[in-house]
């Protein structure tokens, strides 16, 4: 049937993803030199409650040679307040406003002001073990990458919920590393990126300020164009772990604001992964709601829906066991239910529904 169509691209691509994480190598790292002065940036927006676990993740490093610019964009709380008083105890740390709005200015005022010619992005409600920058520095070293994606992982609770979304959120980190790996890539994460300085100042015109958020994607896409060698960071010791979203409306306005800014992505691979997973979630959900009418879709939404969800399990499968979250691939039956649903429903949302980021339209 020609429902087919729309997801045998599909299932090439996620083959392609499962050869790119079958075909990683470990690379024989370098030992950090620590005489390399590191410059970690981080923008905040009202992040009192999380701000000082993070100050001593950074404090913990490894790797000490390093600063951390925290650049505040117009908190409604105390967060730059406290990251004042607390700069005699973190002497590593600065703190300055942000002179415009916006998370995507405030993090280019930070990198303007850095002292290093190795910027690393950070995000405050994110753990970074300590070994982190030091892997970060060994990869930059021996690869002389212009930008390294590095891993993310979320962490499980013990709700239902949280293992939903973090299977959700393992399926972005397995199509990141693969994609990565392929020398394809088509995300990244701005909680665990690291560009040359040089580079970033070189393509800042590329980085679309009309869209407030992208930060990390616009980046990615501006040193792909201009040629610049990206390299994904394969080592646990690199992860860095997130945190579920508390509801599921901020959940959703998360994914929406992701997806809102899609219109002004100009990659290649970006768009031909972007609509390629979109036409296998449509084919999903057509052959169900014609089965639903007439008994002889029935076979065919089987088929189509057990064939993708063979191929996504083989690369949660793949990527589980790097990321160290095989359990949660037991989900992925489930979360396959759901999926298609939620892609299109999100995408639509994206394009009618306001959309906020702590308490600022965007």
């Amino acid at each position: 049937m020609w429902l087919w169509w729309f997801l045998i691209p599909y299932i090439g691509l996620i083959m392609a993803f499962v050869f790119a994480w079958n075909r990683r190598r470990n690379i024989n790292l370098l030992p950090a030199d620590t005489t390399l002065f590191v410059s970690i940036i981080l923008s905040v927006r009202n992040e009192e409650k999380a701000i000082q676990s993070l100050l001593y993740s950074m404090q913990n490093q490894t790797y000490k040679n390093f600063e951390l610019r925290i650049v505040d964009d117009s908190s409604e709380d105390e967060t730059f307040s406290l990251c004042s008083q607390l700069s005699s105890q973190f002497p590593f740390m600065s703190v300055q406003k942000s002179e415009y709005q916006g998370k995507k200015k405030s993090l280019r005022q930070g990198i303007y002001s850095a002292h290093s010619e190795l910027i690393v992005c950070i995000d405050a409600d994110v753990h970074y073990p300590p070994e982190w920058l030091a892997t970060l520095v060994s990869f930059y070293q021996t690869e002389n990458a212009d930008l390294l994606i590095a891993p993310v992982k979320m962490k499980v609770t013990n709700t239902f919920y949280s293992k939903l979304q973090a299977l959700e959120f393992l399926s972005l980190q397995a199509s990141t590393g693969a994609s990565a790996l392929f020398k394809k890539a088509i995300m990244c994460n701005g909680a665990n990126i690291a560009f040359k300085k040089d580079v970033y100042l070189a393509v800042q015109n590329e980085l679309v300020d009309t869209e407030v958020s992208g930060d990390d994607m616009f980046l990615l896409a501006a040193i792909k164009k201009m040629g610049g060698k990206v390299r994904y960071v394969y080592s646990p010791k690199a992860i860095v772990d997130i945190y579920p979203s508390p509801s599921l409306s901020d959940f959703l306005q998360q994914r929406m604001r992701w997806v809102s800014k899609s219109a002004s992505y100009s990659d290649s691979d970006v768009i031909f992964v972007s609509f390629t997973v979109l036409f296998a979630q449509i084919a999903i959900v057509i052959a169900g709601a014609l089965a639903i009418f007439h008994m002889m879709f029935v076979p065919i939404f089987i088929s189509l829906f057990f064939s993708k969800w063979v191929v996504d399990s083989w690369l949660l499968y793949k990527a589980s066991d790097f990321l160290g979250q095989k359990r949660l691939v037991l989900y992925s039956l489930l979360l396959s239910l759901v999926y298609p649903f939620y892609v299109i429903s999100v995408a639509c949302c994206s394009m009618i529904c306001p959309i906020k980021w702590k308490n600022r339209n965007i």
